[in-house]
């Protein structure tokens, strides 16, 4: 994220606040050196930056944790994200930014989006461990695909042949005293499935599990419209998406110099230090 550092750094030195859906919901966890450039930039220029959408952002960063407060205690929180991209627009989101017709052994943790990926749910993951109050031992990463046993044509970037990427799951989970507390499964595909993965209610679909006393499920489901579902609407997450920027608005004026991160009021909070 070099050049994206470099830009947001001389968005606010020159005093223009940012609000952004491409990271910076917890920039602490890539380290304290990216903090401090972060912090001096916005002293500079008198700005704020605050890194927001759907999701990260807005589901585990935010619903999540309130949702703890209605737990007395909790073994663990789960995410688990289910996005059909078959509509989505964008070639370079899907072919190179998923995956979506590369063959898997040119796709994989390793590779430039295979790290940015695993650097920006890091971030959701810190962004959860800091509205909880525990501290993380580590973060384990993962990326698992999936291949299409059968051709598939998809709009935006036309054929993708059997025996190629058609699904994509990136795994980040927070480890306290050496369990799994904070995990987030995100599930990204085209066709009408990727394997045994779940599917959305239309096209994307968001579980939030609280395993805890007591234990809860919700399930969120965006649609274009839900009297109007004849009615051509824009991509519900694209909207979704939007909203959390422009609804942050006013507070990210108001706020004072820095990097910003949304309140949690009375969450879930460890009766000892985890």
């Amino acid at each position: 994220m070099p050049q994206l550092d470099d830009d947001i750094c001389a968005l606010l030195a020159s005093g223009k606040n940012v609000i952004t859906t491409a990271g910076y919901f917890a920039p602490e966890s890539r380290g304290p050196e990216i903090v401090a450039r972060l912090d001096a930039a916005c002293k500079a220029g008198n700005a704020s930056l605050f890194g927001t959408g759907i999701e990260p952002g807005f589901m585990f960063d935010r619903v999540a944790p309130t949702l703890t407060g209605m737990c007395a205690d909790i073994e663990y929180v789960r995410l688990i994200e289910i996005a059909n991209a078959t509509k989505h627009p964008a070639v370079v989101m899907l072919k190179e930014a998923i995956g979506i017709g590369q063959q898997p052994a040119d796709f994989h943790a390793g590779t430039p989006y295979g790290v940015y990926w695993a650097a920006f749910f890091s971030e959701m993951v810190t962004s959860v461990a800091r509205a909880l109050n525990v501290k993380l031992d580590r973060i384990e990463t993962g990326l698992e695909v999936v291949t299409t046993p059968v051709d598939l044509h998809i709009a935006a970037i036309g054929r993708v042949p059997a025996g190629s990427i058609n699904g994509t799951k990136h795994l980040a989970t927070g480890i306290v005293d050496g369990k799994p507390f904070i995990r987030a499964e995100i599930h990204w595909f085209v066709g009408d499935r990727a394997a045994d993965w779940p599917v959305p209610a239309d096209r994307y679909s968001w579980l939030i599990e609280v395993e805890g006393r007591p234990s809860m499920r919700v399930r969120v489901d965006p649609v274009p419209s839900l009297e109007r579902p004849e009615q051509e609407q824009p991509d519900p997450a694209f909207a979704a998406t939007m909203a959390t920027v422009v609804n942050a608005i006013p507070s990210v004026v108001a706020a004072p110099p820095g990097v910003l991160h949304a309140p949690i009021f009375g969450g879930y909070r460890p009766r000892q230090s985890h």
